[in-house]
């Protein structure tokens, strides 16, 4: 999905990765697909906790709006950060959000409702380790943490102030679901 939307502008808005971010298979980095990867299954776990003691089809919808919105919430620290302080993409047509266009978040917000539609589907049936549910809940605030200070540095205290908030209430409804439906 990352090859195409740099190679159309699908989904994401026109941007151009910069070589300064490693191994490429063709226009798009490697470190991409697994950082996807990292994002959906934080998120995931994320949305499964906020959404435990739910049934049926309000689980779902649930899960996978919870899922998607956690996403992005990650995305709104990544991409300031990755844009403005690490340089790694550069953006043909600035939006609002230090440069970056709705249509890369809007974006987001329908991939990753793809990517935890097909999840719920598949791993629905299969039990997971708690202890890898607790960690991949842990790992999502400790990259959001990361790049938190990471903008604090580098001054973008909007996006630092926005992304804690909104990991904080995210953190909050997860473990109050997880521990009122243990």
């Amino acid at each position: 999905m990352e090859h195409l939307g740099v190679t159309t502008n699908f989904l994401f808005g026109a941007y151009d990765y910069h070589t300064n971010f490693g191994f490429m298979i063709g226009e798009t980095p490697v470190t991409i697909g697994f950082a996807w990867l990292l994002v959906i299954g934080c998120s995931h776990e994320m949305a499964r906790g906020m959404t435990k003691g739910m049934k049926g089809i309000t689980k779902w919808v649930s899960f996978i709006a919870a899922g998607s919105l956690v996403t992005v919430t990650m995305d709104l620290i990544l991409d300031p950060v990755s844009y403005i302080i690490k340089h790694y993409w550069e953006w043909e047509n600035e939006g609002v959000y230090y440069g970056i266009p709705l249509s890369n978040f809007i974006g987001w917000f329908l991939l990753a409702s793809l990517f935890h539609t097909t999840g719920s589907l598949l791993l629905s049936k299969h039990a997971c380790n708690s202890s890898w549910e607790r960690r991949m809940g842990l790992t999502f605030g400790l990259i959001n943490g990361m790049f938190i200070l990471i903008a604090i540095t580098g001054e973008l205290f909007w996006a630092a102030i926005l992304t804690a908030g909104l990991s904080v209430m995210w953190y909050f409804i997860y473990h109050w679901r997880v521990k009122k439906y243990a």
